[in-house]
């Protein structure tokens, strides 16, 4: 219950005790009133009648002394007039039942009124020679005792109702300060940080309000610094200074990222980009020209790779290096050409670069990173030997998987026939709580079967569903699967999460349909969480916050995977409120031997702590990383050394 509810309460029944005091005094006053009225009226009357019956003319005349006694007891309010002689004989007696009208007979009941007797002598000469008693009618006593009572207790229930009214309106004014602060402690808790303008009045709750507002401002400032300290950790790690760009170490991660997870991504390619004549700029201006060179090359280069949602980073010097995920070979030369064409016309005041040479080399599975970069090594020594702006592929690396995929209408078709027949194969990963005993949610992957062959990775028909625009009934396909499976299979342990592509981040309509989708599965909705890619969130980050906050309000929960590399400032996340955040497999995969990394995930931890968001560590392949991860303070974790995939 509500402190004003109390209060209000409480004064309520002050005041209910109050007027039934109140009430009962009135009433007994007015009762002990009206006796004592009773009592003066009928001694009056025995006085005056005695006097009447002792003159000579009709002492001794009963029938005179009878129409004396008539006459005073039928024009007043009598209940009994009784003449006796001396030895108790009446001589005259009168006497009226007690009747009341138009008052209750349990108000008569409970409110007894005493009718005293008044007495007189009856004198002949000296001598008495009788009594005179006399008793009162109580019936207009009652009338107007009940009128009186009925007119307090009407006047008293709307001074009650009114001191109530009075008292309620009082208490909301003197509360609401108290209702802000409420409010406050709220909004606290989800991570924002309101200051309280309108400052009470009251002493003691302009201490507590004054004391909330420095409270708010200190958490918010505490916060404030641990964001700034994790951006200058992720940038000192990943970033470099002269470019902007990603540095060796976020090459090397994001290239670690393409070739980790086979599920995810099942092609793509690597680049290396050096540029020529930055020696010369250097030597020209002491380093001022080559910096501003390499700036302006970098803002160039960058546009191709995330029109891709790939990434760029400068490896050193004159060396850059580009990871794009899920390209087939057939798309290199819309790649590669255009950037060249970009870089080549660069120059810094009189002085151009002297051209680019590009190596690439095709991931279709199965190749290391360090291979992967050996090539690309390869292919890009081959470019420089050919001249400027002159580009190589080292194609031993093409697999028929990378030529297959470069038939759209051959997938169009596929991929038509998985959504017909909804052919989807569904496993599932567990990520499990600290202690590896409780399975905190299924990561759902999925599998097409296309006719009666072998089941494809996402990392296959995902890139190409988004080629030929069936991306997004593919994700409704496969949400329907899912669905249906845990619906199914009220037993599984855990939630089921789900990845969404950015084309369904992007769509409104998949919003709505989602949802709608939600709403009528009920309480299953409560055992679903979806995933999005930090980049994609990154990039969509309007369409991310509607999505969440719409997925939540159906009892679902929201994720961020890949997470903490790169892209999506603290800030925002804060505002997305997600539930939980994958930290990227780069990030997490020989965490054991890396102590810069480990302090920059133990201030992004911190924080994501204090946003009340949990953290999964992803890509747990060994003893030593779950060792790791775990001293760290992760509150779950993910890969194969915690369980493989298993059908869902």
């Amino acid at each position: 219950m509500t402190l004003y509810r109390q209060l209000i309460l409480l004064i309520s029944a002050l005041y209910l005790l109050i007027f039934a005091g109140t009430f009962v005094i009135i009433v007994d006053n007015t009762r002990q009133y009206l006796v004592d009225q009773l009592q003066s009226h009928a001694q009056d009357t025995a006085t005056s009648l005695g006097l009447s019956l002792s003159s000579p003319q009709v002492s001794g005349d009963a029938l005179m002394m009878k129409s004396m006694v008539d006459a005073v007891f039928d024009r007043g309010e009598y209940r009994q007039i009784t003449v006796e002689t001396m030895d108790g004989k009446p001589l005259v007696e009168r006497v009226l039942p007690v009747r009341v009208h138009a008052v209750p007979e349990w108000f008569v009941n409970q409110v007894p009124l005493d009718t005293p007797e008044g007495t007189s002598k009856v004198m002949s000469g000296w001598k008495q020679v009788g009594e005179l008693r006399v008793r009162s009618h109580p019936g207009l006593a009652y009338r107007q005792l009940w009128t009186n009572a009925v007119d307090t207790f009407r006047w008293s229930l709307v001074a009650l109702l009114a001191a109530v009214v009075v008292s309620g309106l009082a208490l909301q004014f003197l509360l609401r300060s108290l209702r802000a602060v409420e409010n406050q402690a709220l909004a606290i808790a989800d991570q924002e940080f309101p200051i309280i303008e309108n400052i009470p009045r009251t002493r003691e709750l302009r201490r507590v309000v004054t004391a909330m507002n420095r409270m708010t401002q200190k958490i918010s400032g505490l916060l404030s610094d641990l964001y700034e300290e994790v951006e200058r950790l992720r940038s000192a790690v990943y970033e470099d200074s002269v470019t902007g760009l990603g540095n060796e170490a976020a090459f090397k991660r994001d290239l670690e990222r393409l070739v980790a997870d086979r599920e995810e991504h099942a092609y793509g390619v690597v680049a290396l980009l050096r540029m020529r004549g930055l020696d010369e700029a250097n030597r020209a201006n002491s380093y001022a020209l080559g910096d501003e060179l390499l700036q302006k090359s970098a803002a160039a280069l960058v546009q191709v790779p995330e029109k891709y949602h790939g990434t760029a980073a400068r490896i050193g010097g004159a060396l850059f290096g580009i990871v794009i995920p899920d390209v087939p070979r057939s798309d290199f030369d819309n790649i590669v050409s255009p950037l060249v064409r970009e870089l080549a016309k660069v120059k810094v005041g009189e002085f151009a670069a002297a051209g680019v040479n590009l190596g690439l080399a095709y991931y279709g599975g199965g190749q290391s990173a360090q291979v992967l970069k050996e090539r690309a090594e390869a292919a890009l020594n081959n470019a420089e030997r050919e001249g400027a702006n002159k580009w190589h592929i080292y194609d031993a690396s093409e697999t028929a998987a990378g030529r297959d995929l470069s038939h759209e209408k051959r997938w169009l078709e596929i991929i038509e026939v998985v959504i017909q027949r909804r052919a989807v194969v569904l496993a599932a990963q567990a990520v499990r709580s600290p202690d590896l005993e409780a399975v905190l949610h299924r990561e759902v992957f999925a599998r097409i079967r296309p006719g009666d062959g072998e089941p494809v990775s996402a990392g296959v028909f995902l890139p190409m569903a988004a080629r030929v625009g069936l991306s997004e009934r593919l994700d409704k396909t496969i949400i329907e699967a899912t669905v249906d499976a845990v619906t199914q299979a009220p037993s599984v342990e855990g939630r089921c999460a789900l990845n969404l592509t950015r084309y369904s981040v992007a769509s409104g309509a998949f919003h709505d349909w989602l949802v709608k989708l939600l709403k009528n599965r009920g309480q299953d909705a409560g055992r679903l969480c979806f995933e999005v890619a930090e980049g994609v969130v990154a990039s969509h980050r309007d369409e991310a916050l509607e999505l969440a906050g719409r997925i939540r309000e159906t009892g679902a929960q929201f994720g961020v995977d890949h997470g903490g590399a790169r892209d999506l400032a603290l800030e925002y996340l804060k505002r997305l409120k997600a539930d939980y955040i994958k930290i990227d497999g780069p990030l997490i995969t020989g965490l054991e031997d890396d102590p810069e990394r480990q302090a920059y995930l133990k201030q992004l931890l911190a924080t994501a702590r204090g946003l009340d968001i949990r953290t999964v560590a992803l890509h747990i392949e060994s003893p030593e990383t779950l060792a790791a991860a775990r001293e760290l303070g992760f509150d779950a974790f993910q890969g194969y050394h915690i369980g493989r995939p298993e059908a869902l």
